[in-house]
């Protein structure tokens, strides 16, 4: 890769050292080059907040809070910078506003709005699969206040196995290129298909797949692994389409309601 940088006669030539195409390229220099990109969607002004929140004393973030139009149960999604653990620390904080704590900073929109009696947690791909390993740790530890999940939503979601996934195929590389110190590599008991299911913390499961999804397998066999757990697990399998199609390819007829 050649770059020429404006107003300069000076040629930046770049050696690739990862090529995880159609992702991102990352450059022997540092340089990271995102090549596939989503919108950037703001949330309305007259239906949100935004601002920073400390989670822990190491870790600061931005939220956003969303109050909707309707009176539905809403979803949460959490930011991270150090992935599991960080999304652990985010759900403890949002449910630690259901206790009587009054040595805690609240945030109003949750005290407002939020029904700590229905709470779902969801993500796309590795979204998903983080959604997962933070349900299983509230299974097993417990959440501050006492608070139940009840559901969880995943949709394309990222699990990997060296049964079905080659290690040199896309996923398998990206997970290798973001967690280079993985056990066991793609059957990493974060990544791999997961076990412990019965002690997974929510009642209500919905597993989106898509025809054309290399990870379409995977999400079947832990839809069928749930429902032998006596979980309520509900599939929409999607026709025609491809791993998170309802981001890269959002005009799709398949992601439209009737």
């Amino acid at each position: 890769m050649v770059q020429l940088h404006q107003g300069s006669s000076c040629l930046l030539v770049n050696h690739e050292l990862i090529d995880l195409s159609p992702i991102i390229r990352v450059y022997k220099n540092g340089h990271v080059e995102r090549i596939l990109r989503s919108p950037h969607v703001p949330p309305s002004p007259e239906y949100s907040t935004t601002g920073d929140i400390t989670i822990s004393s190491n870790l600061k973030i931005s939220r956003y809070c969303y109050y909707p139009l309707c009176r539905t149960p809403t979803c949460s999604r959490a930011s991270f910078s150090e992935i599991y653990e960080d999304s652990w620390k985010v759900l403890q904080l949002v449910v630690s506003h259901s206790d009587e704590n009054p040595k805690m900073e609240k945030e109003p929109w949750l005290i407002d709005h939020g029904d700590f009696d229905k709470i779902f947690i969801g993500g796309d791909s590795a979204g998903g699969n983080i959604a997962n390993n933070v349900i299983l740790r509230a299974g097993i530890e417990g959440l501050n206040g006492e608070v139940k999940i009840l559901g969880m939503i995943l949709s394309f979601p990222y699990f990997l196995s060296s049964s079905e996934n080659r290690g040199d195929c896309l996923f398998s590389k990206i997970w290798g290129f973001v967690n280079p110190s993985a056990e066991n590599g793609i059957d990493d008991p974060r990544i791999e298909k997961p076990s412990r299911l019965a002690k997974l913390g929510c009642l209500k499961i919905l597993v989106c797949i898509a025809e054309k999804d290399e990870l379409r397998n995977l999400g079947i066999c832990y839809a069928q692994a749930m429902e032998k757990t006596g979980k309520s697990v509900e599939v929409i399998d999607v026709e025609g389409e491809g791993h998170c199609f309802q981001i890269l390819n959002p005009e799709s007829d398949s992601q439209k309601c009737d």
